[in-house]
């Protein structure tokens, strides 16, 4: 949520946190696909399940 707020407070473009878990049930399938998506994920499970870059 932090990195979020500093990319909309640094160039005032839009920037939403979500849980992993719930984007990859939700977002990642509703949102348009040339949309930049940037995922952080600390090391372990978390990025396990992160998807992998592309």
């Amino acid at each position: 949520m932090f990195a979020a707020a500093k990319l909309v407070e640094g160039t005032g473009v839009f920037a939403a946190a979500q849980d992993l878990e719930e984007w990859e049930h939700v977002e990642v399938l509703a949102r348009p696909v040339p949309m930049p998506t940037l995922v952080i994920a600390a090391s372990g499970r978390s990025r396990d399940r992160a998807p992998s870059p592309r």
